[in-house]
């Protein structure tokens, strides 16, 4: 944004000198911008949702190359909508749109919407926040000509996946999870996986449940089993050991010691470990 274009009282922010310079261009991020949207795009084409509703701080990242203060980052407030065929659209804080349009311009400005939903139970559904969010998105589908097709999440809360059903949007969740797991319900020819990565904030049955029901399946059982989430409570790591999980990590706000945490993973059980196949 050139200074001419700049609203009136608005400066670019501070930084301690350049991170390039005119003769070298030693990181391509619009490259890999479209990189990871590329790759989104052909998960959601794999799948049979229309699009995809994604409450996760690293999955709102992939999607949509965003990044705010990383204490919010399990507070479920941000979610963002992915579709096949148009850009994806973001809901955030009123001041991080403002930030986002100014310098995030791989977006069109519309595209970047204020949004506030539960803040993890602060605010009871009957404020009609989760409510005013689901039709707006139920619109936003139908515009999109995906509304009778499935919708796929990654994480929610209880009382916005019930307002999703209340508004008649079908949902794939973690009870399809465990039809995969088991070829099922249409996914007779799916592949058995070797590693399990397991978030507890699932849609619908959460992580918990479903790590007992691998860990009771005779099949699924020599899986292994880690346990990624944000949780860090005491209560959900004594629980998961106890159903057999073989590995609890708390997931890092920081995104640097998030990736960090999954290159251990894979260098160990897709590296080091001889796995059951």
């Amino acid at each position: 944004m050139t200074p001419a274009e700049r609203p009136a009282g608005v400066r670019p922010l501070g930084a301690p000198g350049q991170m390039g310079v005119d003769y070298e261009e030693r990181v391509d991020f619009g490259r890999l911008r479209g990189y990871r949207m590329a790759r989104a795009r052909a998960a959601l084409e794999a799948s049979e949702c229309g699009a995809f509703l994604l409450f996760d701080f690293y999955n709102i990242r992939y999607t949509t190359q965003t990044w705010i203060g990383g204490a919010l980052g399990d507070k479920m407030i941000r979610y963002a909508l992915l579709f096949r065929d148009r850009d994806a659209i973001l809901w955030d804080f009123g001041s991080a749109v403002r930030h986002h349009k100014l310098y995030s311009r791989w977006l069109p400005d519309e595209n970047w919407r204020p949004g506030f939903l539960g803040f993890r139970g602060a605010v009871a559904p009957g404020a009609g926040l989760m409510r005013d969010a689901v039709t707006e998105i139920k619109s936003l589908l139908t515009g999109a000509g995906v509304a009778d097709a499935p919708l796929g999440l990654d994480i929610v809360e209880p009382p916005f996946l019930f307002e999703l059903e209340r508004q008649g949007i079908a949902v794939r969740d973690a009870q399809q999870a465990i039809q995969f797991l088991r070829r099922a319900g249409g996914f007779g020819t799916a592949p058995r996986p070797g590693l399990i990565l397991l978030d507890l904030n699932l849609p619908r049955r959460n992580g918990l449940e479903v790590l007992a029901v691998v860990k009771s399946d005779s099949e699924l059982l020599p899986i292994p089993v880690v346990v990624l989430t944000t949780s860090g409570a005491r209560e959900d790591i004594l629980r998961s050991y106890s159903l057999h999980a073989n590995a609890y990590i708390t997931k890092p706000i920081d995104f640097d010691h998030f990736i960090d945490a999954v290159r251990q993973i894979d260098g160990f059980y897709l590296t080091l470990v001889a796995l059951p196949r």
